[in-house]
């Protein structure tokens, strides 16, 4: 079955298409059941970051002055969204029919997963923002004191994210 369909054939949202990193580590006969890339409320502090360097940049201009560490740091925070939307993109949480992944790192490349039998329990939590706009956090348990794939952080939709990895 193709990455990002569902056994009827439909598009599932839940199965983002696999990245090239994600695709080496699946196996030919794994099934992917799950896709997903963090909601995009985990750019808030880059987005709150630019914000405070654009309020910096507009009072500056009210003294009618541009010094150059301003517009530095101006450019520096446009720039450190821009990788963290980069980032975001590449960086994904997959569960298959035998494993759960996490996909981490653009330059750096991370693939933590931890087989389906070692899983002993699962939460998940929402902040109260998380449940207005979609995303919360889903917990992982293994028997193991050592996780390689502990928390998905700003998940996105976590209630059916949360009900497809337990199903």
């Amino acid at each position: 079955m193709p990455a990002g369909r569902s056994p009827r054939g439909h598009d599932d949202p839940f199965i983002a298409p696999p990245t090239k990193d994600l695709t080496r580590v699946l196996t030919a006969d794994e099934h992917l059941q799950l896709n997903v890339h963090q909601h995009p409320m985990v750019l808030w502090k880059p987005v709150a970051l630019l914000a405070g360097a654009l309020a910096l940049l507009v009072v500056v201009l009210s003294d009618n002055r541009l010094p150059l560490l301003v517009v530095v740091i101006v450019l520096a925070a446009l720039g450190n969204l821009a990788w963290r939307v980069y980032e975001r993109r590449h960086n994904s949480f997959a569960a298959t029919d035998r494993r759960i992944l996490r996909v981490e790192g653009v330059l750096n490349k991370s693939v933590p997963m931890m087989r389906l039998q070692k899983i002993t329990d699962m939460r998940l939590d929402q902040p109260l923002i998380g449940r207005f706009i979609g995303y919360g956090t889903i917990t992982i348990e293994s028997a193991g004191q050592d996780q390689a794939v502990r928390e998905l952080a700003y998940a996105p939709n976590p209630t059916l994210v949360f009900r497809r990895l337990n199903s």
